[in-house]
């Protein structure tokens, strides 16, 4: 059953600020070592000594310690403290993390103008964190004015020093041609450089890219490399790109449930659009009734579309199948006559018509098993 997304690599683009500067402040100091087996009580201590003798980085890993509650109780008004002694001395790592704090808001009110700050201060020093953050900023126009362009010049920047997250960023401004004019090859020598470092959003939209031939020649089996990549990463469009596979039984089995345990995983643990968008279609036309569930597909569909803006006639049309499914043939038909109207770049528009004649006749839209 071919799993229905929209055009643009929407793995990347709900992304949080978290993501850009996930624990920069992790140093390779010898009070670091017990985390590999997780003994942070033992890291806290350690940690504490240090900072007590005047080592900023040290303080910077206490905070972070603080932060995240490991090996002591949460307690973000201690990290944040710590976290500005060592700012304040201009240690980078710890400007990353303390703009993460007001970006995100956690312990504290928002506050991008702090965050952009810390991040200009952190960018101009050439530390590739900063500058992706930087980046994001300007990308989504928090605490500064939208600017697609600088965003992708400081992309390019952090890209540039080999920072993979910023590498898949900065693919997907050719992809969409925002910040850099519009090219696909381009977008997937990125995502590959990305893709080899691990990073998990470049392996499912890479993936995603081999499956359907844009910028790289279609390789199925290169993209189902990809896709179990990122889903070992607990990545949620991965787990979702990779439940589609099982669903479609493209390169692997034809496994319903694998499918369905894949995409619970996924919606899960994430805020992702595409993931929930999927779930949604698979529960509302799955050719197995067992696995049909029209009340959950239309929560799901309901939530890609919140996510989204409403701005995904790919998602709006899932919403409609869902109620379908649901036996809410005039929601199913008011939702199918809108996802038509919204002249998206999804192809399958003949589909889309074929589907609202359906609806009209009270029928739900169903998947066909292709032969095996």
């Amino acid at each position: 059953m071919p799993i229905k997304r929209c055009l643009l690599p929407a793995v990347l683009v709900s992304v949080s600020s978290a993501m850009i500067w996930a624990d920069p402040t992790e140093t390779p100091t010898p009070a670091n070592t017990p985390q590999a087996g997780g003994d942070y009580a033992h890291a806290l201590k350690a940690y504490q000594e240090e900072a007590d003798r005047g080592d900023v980085a040290a303080l910077a890993n206490l905070a972070r310690l603080y932060e995240t509650g490991r090996g002591v109780s949460q307690d973000y008004g201690k990290a944040i403290e710590l976290y500005e002694r060592a700012a304040a001395k201009d240690y980078v790592p710890a400007q990353v993390s303390l703009a993460g704090i007001y970006a995100s808001g956690r312990g504290v009110p928002l506050d991008y103008k702090k965050a952009v700050l810390l991040l200009e201060k952190a960018a101009s020093k050439g530390d590739a964190h900063g500058q992706a953050g930087l980046a994001w900023a300007y990308e989504n126009g928090l605490g500064v004015p939208a600017d697609a362009g600088k965003a992708a010049s400081l992309y390019q920047q952090a890209a540039e020093r080999g920072y993979g997250y910023a590498q898949a960023k900065f693919a997907q401004m050719y992809f969409e041609g925002r910040g850099a004019s519009k090219d696909k090859k381009k977008a997937a020598q990125l995502y590959e450089q990305a893709a080899n470092q691990n990073e998990p959003s470049a392996e499912a939209t890479l993936g995603w890219m081999y499956e359907e031939g844009l910028g790289v020649p279609k390789d199925p089996r290169k993209a189902l490399e990809l896709y179990q990549k990122a889903a070992a990463q607990d990545y949620p469009p991965g787990q979702a790109y990779l439940a589609s596979q099982y669903a479609e039984g493209k390169g692997v089995p034809r496994d319903y449930q694998k499918a369905a345990d894949l995409f619970q995983k996924a919606v899960n643990q994430g805020q992702f659009p595409s993931a929930f968008n999927e779930f949604a279609w698979f529960l509302a036309t799955c050719p197995e009734q067992s696995r049909r569930n029209g009340k959950d597909a239309v929560t799901y569909a309901n939530k890609a579309c919140q996510l989204s803006g409403w701005k995904e006639a790919n998602y709006v049309d899932t919403l409609a199948a869902a109620f379908a499914e649901l036996g809410d043939f005039e929601a199913a038909v008011r939702y199918q006559k809108q996802a038509m109207a919204m002249g998206s770049d999804y192809p399958d528009k003949e589909t889309m018509a074929k589907a609202v004649k359906l609806y009209e006749q009270r029928k739900p839209y169903r998947e066909s098993v292709p032969p095996d």
